[in-house]
C-alpha cells in the first residue's frame, strides 16, 4: 500500500519516476501514474490529501493514471474523506483513469474535476471498475461525463456518481458496444447530458444493464432520457432500485 503523507503532483517530464521502489511494473510516464503488469495488486490510500495532474490545457496523455493490466485499489482512511484525484485533462480518453485492462476497485475517496474527450473520470475499455465507494464527481467530456464503458464491465454496489456533466451523450455513465453494467446500490444523481441520457447512455449492440438496488435520481437530459437513455439491442433488466425524479427535453421523466 502507498499512503500519501501530503498532496502529490506527478512528475510532469517524459521521463518515467517510480512511485516506490517496485521497479518499472507502475510508476509516471509523461506525468501519468502508470500500471502495466498483470502481477501486481497495488492500493494506493489517499489519506486525505489529492493526486492531481493541474492540467489547465488537454494533452492526449493527460490522464491521472493509465493501466493495461494489474488490480488497482483506491482507498482513503482519513476521517475526513477528502482525499481526491483530481486535475486531469486529457484530449483523447479518460480523465481521471484510462483502462484498457485490469481492474479498478474505488472504495473510498473522490474523482473529481478532470476533463477528457470520452470518460472525464474514468474510460474503462476492456477492463473491470468496481465502484464500492467514494465518489466521481463533477467531471466534464463529450461522452461519459461520470464515467465511458467500453466492451467492459462497470459494477455499483456503493458510492455515488454526480455531478458530471457531458456534451453530448451519458451525463453520468456512458456505455457503449459489447458492456454490462450491474447496479447493486450506491447513486447516479444530479447529472447532466446536453444529449441523450442525463444518468445513464446506451449505445450500439451486446449492452447489458441489470438494476438490483441503488436510485438513479435528479438527471437532466436535454434530449431523450433524463434517467437512462437506452438506443441499443441488448436487456435492459430492472428489478430493484429507485429511479425518479429524471427529466429531458422531450417530457420523460426517467427512461426513454
Amino acid at each position: 500500500t502507498i499512503k500519501l503523507e501530503s498532496d502529490w503532483t506527478p512528475c510532469t517530464d517524459k521521463g518515467f519516476c517510480y512511485l516506490d521502489e517496485g521497479g518499472s511494473e507502475y510508476g509516471t510516464d509523461e506525468g501519468r501514474l502508470y500500471l502495466n503488469n498483470s502481477n501486481i495488486n497495488l492500493t494506493i490510500d489517499l489519506n486525505g490529501h489529492s493526486i492531481s495532474r493541474s492540467l489547465a490545457a488537454p494533452v492526449k496523455n493527460g490522464q491521472v493514471f493509465c493501466m493495461s493490466a494489474g488490480t488497482l485499489t483506491i482507498i482513503d482512511t482519513s476521517e475526513s474523506k477528502n482525499g481526491k484525484i483530481t486535475g486531469g485533462n486529457s484530449s483523447y480518453y479518460g480523465g481521471g483513469f484510462y483502462a484498457y485492462g485490469g481492474t479498478i476497485y474505488l472504495k473510498s475517496g473522490n474523482i473529481t474535476e478532470n476533463t477528457a474527450y470520452c470518460g472525464g473520470g474514468f474510460y474503462i475499455d476492456e477492463a473491470e471498475l468496481f465502484l464500492e465507494g467514494g465518489s466521481v464527481s463533477n467531471n466534464t467530456a463529450d461522452r461519459g461525463g461520470g464515467i465511458y464503458v467500453n466492451d467492459a464491465t462497470l459494477t455499483i454496489e456503493d458510492g455515488e456518481i454526480s455531478r458530471n456533466y457531458s456534451v453530448k451523450d451519458g451525463g453520468g455513465v456512458y456505455a457503449y458496444e459489447n458492456s454490462t453494467v450491474y447496479m447493486k446500490g450506491g447513486t447516479v444523481a444530479d447529472n447532466t447530458s446536453e444529449g441523450s441520457g442525463g444518468g445513464f447512455s446506451f449505445s450500439i449492440d451486446n449492452l447489458l444493464m441489470h438494476m438490483t438496488g441503488g436510485s438513479i435520481v435528479r438527471n437532466l437530459a436535454l434530449y431523450g432520457g433524463g434517467g437512462i437513455s437506452w438506443y441499443c439491442e441488448g436487456n435492459l433488466v430492472l428489478t430493484g432500485g429507485v429511479i425518479t425524479e429524471n427529466h429531458d427535453g422531450y417530457g420523460n421523466t426517467n427512461i426513454q
